[in-house]
């Protein structure tokens, strides 16, 4: 494979990938959203699926961990093609230091 072509697949396959994390997490989102709407509408006790709505909380923290770690993928990607000449990644993700800390920037 040469590096024209790595970096053209890798340009289509990186964006692909971040947004099947962001249509993870919206998918989840909506099974969240679905699960409360049950508990309230069906007037169930509050405690009725409260396991089930932590493991979707806990699922969504480690697609949130990913989607963050890929970021980082595709910083590291952005500069190898940088430096190698071969490539544009488009929108690349923050510079080094914007995503080190994402509980720091939400405060």
């Amino acid at each position: 494979m040469t590096r024209q072509i790595a970096s053209a697949r890798l340009a289509r396959q990186v964006p692909e990938a971040e947004q099947a994390i962001d249509q993870a997490l919206q998918a989840t989102t909506a099974v969240l959203q679905t699960m409360l709407s049950a508990r309230i509408e069906a007037d169930v006790p509050p405690h009725t699926g409260q396991l089930a709505l932590s493991k979707l909380m806990q699922s969504q923290q480690a697609l949130i961990a990913a989607s963050n770690d890929f970021m980082r993928v595709h910083r590291e990607l952005a500069a190898i093609g940088q430096e190698l000449m071969a490539a544009d990644y488009g929108d690349c993700p923050p510079a080094k230091g914007a995503l080190e800390n994402p509980a720091k920037q939400a405060a």
